[in-house]
């Protein structure tokens, strides 16, 4: 049995972050342009689907917002590419350990709030399952985003701009006070992401599937269909994931 992260592992994990947030610097380059583009382009994505009920908004939601532009294309950049590998974009085992206990630890947290929510049992089980399953908007946001921002202008401006991406692509489709709740969520995740190992188990699945589905059901219920959608989107990220880290072994 794996031993629990011992309190002297994330006092470490914190001071080193610390220490990284004094490093303020402006060095962007074409990791930052690329990154910034693909923000506006997921912006643009999110708006069509979010004013549109045609199937076919769905569809380019789904395989292009969901995967192609958000999963697909990343990890094609940055290890591909560039050359980078899998930890360069919050896939690594550096630092499992306290991310996964954080992520259990908040997530625990904010279950309550979930529990608040007047849902059935029968709603709230698939729709919590369906969020869990959305490996996208964490992994983009913060596995790519956020480390590109982070590489240009230092911790804390990372963290700021990551935080900002994530409210930014939800302007036009939920209200001014929506979109300032993101912001806070983004930034919240956006520390924690930065705190522990830039790994990001310590937003998904766990944390990512609470604390998320509490957001989402004021504006849309996921049911059992969503959900196999995004497993067979998750399984294909999984085979792409795994492809790349034989390839770049």
């Amino acid at each position: 049995m794996s031993r629990l992260p011992s309190k002297e592992t994330l006092k470490k994990d914190s001071k080193d972050s610390l220490a990284a947030a004094r490093d303020i610097r402006f060095d962007p380059n074409i990791d930052t342009l690329v990154a910034s583009l693909s923000l506006l382009v997921l912006w643009g994505i999110y708006y069509y689907q979010s004013v549109s009920e045609s199937t076919e908004s769905v569809v380019v939601f789904l395989l292009i917002g969901n995967f192609a532009l958000t999963i697909a294309f990343p990890i094609y950049y940055v290890c591909y590419a560039r050359g980078e590998p899998l930890s360069a974009v919050g896939i690594t085992t550096d630092g499992w350990k306290p991310a996964i206990l954080v992520s259990s630890v908040v997530a625990v947290l904010f279950f309550p709030g979930l529990l608040a929510i007047e849902e059935s049992t029968a709603v709230l089980i698939p729709h919590i399952i369906t969020v869990g399953l959305m490996f996208w908007e964490p992994f983009f946001v913060h596995g790519f985003l956020q480390i590109r921002f982070e590489q240009a202008f230092g911790v804390l401006p990372g963290i700021v701009l990551a935080g900002s991406g994530f409210a930014l692509f939800h302007v036009g489709t939920a209200g001014v006070v929506g979109v300032l709740i993101l912001l806070a969520l983004g930034l919240f995740h956006a520390v924690l992401f930065s705190v522990f190992s830039r790994n990001i188990l310590v937003l998904w699945p766990i944390l990512w599937a609470v604390g998320s589905s509490q957001g989402t059901l004021d504006s849309v219920v996921f049911g059992w269909e969503e959900a196999m959608a995004y497993a067979v989107i998750l399984l294909v990220t999984g085979v792409v994931i795994i492809s790349t880290h034989r390839k770049r072994r």
